[in-house]
Parts: C-alpha cells; sequence; structure tokens
C-alpha cells in the first residue's frame, strides 16, 4: 500500500466514520500497543531491544507487533522493527486526542466556559493549568488565585470587562513598596462605573498618577478576563451567562502565552488611551 493512501485510510478515514473508531479503539485498548509505539517513535529497534523495553510477555509482544505490521504502521525489516511514517502519524494524533480527553475530564464543568473558539488553542495547551473554582466550602478560591497572582507579578497586561478589585487592593499606594505596574484594557461599561463611583475613581486617579497604572477604553464587549502576568504566566478569568465567576485558570505554556499576548495588544489597538 502506498503511504499517501495508507494515511489516507487509515488516519483520516473520511468515508467511513466507523473506521476511524476502530482505530481509536484499537489503540486505546491495549496499553502494550501503545508502548510499542513510542519505542518505535525513537528510533528502530530489535525484536530483543523491543522484548526488554515493552512491559509484555514474549508472546504478547510478537502478536501485536504483528498487527501493528498488518496495519502498516510498523515495517518489519531483517534487522529489526520501524514506525511507518502512516505509523508515526496515527501515533501522533491519537496521543493528542488523548490529551485532549484528559484535559477536558480534568477542567470538568470550567470547559463549557472557556472561551475555546477565541482562543484557537487545542484545549490541551491547558493539561498543567492550575484551577480555581468557588466550592461550598472555599468560594474564594479564584479570588484568592487572582490575589496571588497580583502580588507576585511586576508588571500585568489585562483585560476585563469587570471591575477589578484585586487590582485596586494590588496597586495600593502602601503595597510594601512594590512597584507594581498595570496596563489594561476596559469595557466602556466598566470605565462608567469607575468614573460613578467616588471612591473607586480616586483609587484609579492616584494609582495612574503615580504610574502604576495605564489604562484603555474599549468601545465592544470582551468576553472574558485574561491577564498576561510578567510576560511568563496566562491567567483566565471565567464567567458564566450571568456574569458570576466560574474558575481562574494560570498556565505558562508557551502556545497560550503567545495567543494571549496577541489578543491584548488587538484589543489595546482598538482601545482609547483614558
Amino acid at each position: 500500500m502506498a503511504v499517501d493512501d495508507d494515511v489516507s485510510t487509515t488516519l483520516m478515514a473520511h468515508d467511513d466514520p466507523s473506521r476511524t473508531s476502530e482505530v481509536i479503539a484499537f489503540l486505546a485498548g491495549s496499553p502494550n500497543r501503545r508502548e510499542i509505539l513510542a519505542r518505535l517513535e525513537a528510533g528502530p529497534a530489535t525484536r530483543e531491544a523491543l522484548l526488554a523495553d515493552v512491559d509484555a510477555s514474549r508472546v504478547t509482544l510478537w502478536r501485536n507487533l504483528s498487527e501493528l505490521v498488518d496495519r502498516d504502521w510498523v515495517s518489519a525489516e531483517e534487522d529489526g522493527y520501524s514506525l511507518t511514517v502512516a505509523g508515526r502519524l496515527v501515533f501522533e494524533h491519537f496521543r493528542s486526542l488523548q490529551r485532549t480527553l484528559d484535559t477536558v475530564e480534568r477542567l470538568g464543568d470550567v470547559v463549557e466556559w472557556l472561551p475555546a473558539e477565541e482562543m484557537g488553542v487545542d484545549v490541551a495547551r491547558l493539561a498543567d493549568a492550575r484551577i480555581a473554582v468557588p466550592t461550598p466550602s472555599d468560594p474564594q478560591a479564584p479570588m484568592r488565585l487572582v490575589d496571588r497572582q497580583m502580588r507576585e507579578a511586576s508588571h500585568v497586561d489585562i483585560l476585563s470587562h469587570a471591575m477589578a478589585p484585586n487590582i485596586l487592593g494590588a496597586l495600593d499606594a502602601d503595597r510594601d513598596g512594590d512597584d507594581l505596574v498595570v496596563e489594561g484594557v476596559i469595557t466602556s461599561d466598566v470605565a462608567d462605573a469607575i468614573g460613578a463611583d467616588p471612591r473607586t475613581h480616586r483609587q484609579f486617579r492616584d494609582a495612574v498618577a503615580r504610574g502604576a497604572l495605564r489604562w484603555h477604553r474599549y468601545d465592544g464587549e470582551i468576553p472574558y478576563v485574561l491577564a498576561v502576568l510578567d510576560g511568563e504566566r496566562v491567567g483566565i478569568g471565567l464567567d458564566d451567562d450571568a456574569g458570576r465567576p466560574q474558575a481562574v485558570l494560570e498556565t505558562d505554556d508557551p502556545v497560550v502565552l503567545e495567543w494571549a499576548l496577541e489578543t491584548f495588544d488587538a484589543y489595546r489597538r482598538d482601545a482609547h488611551p483614558m
């Protein structure tokens, strides 16, 4: 079978969705097959090397090798075995799917509020994200994570569609001499709310006067709260449809960080300095 034909029928399975399900089940149902593919991904190996590296009996190893060869995912040569192009592609896509499913399971209900389409980033990039959700025993968990983020950072770029008492607290002039600088983009509704409250307006004005705060007014909707912390970490605040905070995520994944930086810059370009 030609490589292009093999990839088309085995990996994509456009004309037979059941074939795709069968391929996923074939790999998901056997850790031995996955272990063989992972070992061969590192390079060709002899039978003896596979037997030493794969946690399987000789009979189980040979049977699974034979099945992988029959699918043209593994090539059998005189001196050993190696992954075919189709085998490498199938395994890469299977692991990507597995990471996505594991991440969705870990995020739980938070996934419902995640701006996945706007992010354009595979949710699997959040596999190692720190997650804070309100619970009956700790309803303030998300806010405590935000407080820690603000305390530990020296520069924060933030998009927000809500009032930000955490930011005001972090920018307080009595903050032990810390030199936190915040540059933010806020919606017109938030800007109007700040202007209508004398105490909050005074706090923002004082922070701006000290050079600790630079704000921009955005005449449109901002669907989430997004913070870039010291250009190294990303915080994402998620609300439900009623505007109630549901979770705060934090990650240093480079792909998510790149998206966050580009998103902040795009909103700031379309906003007006305050």
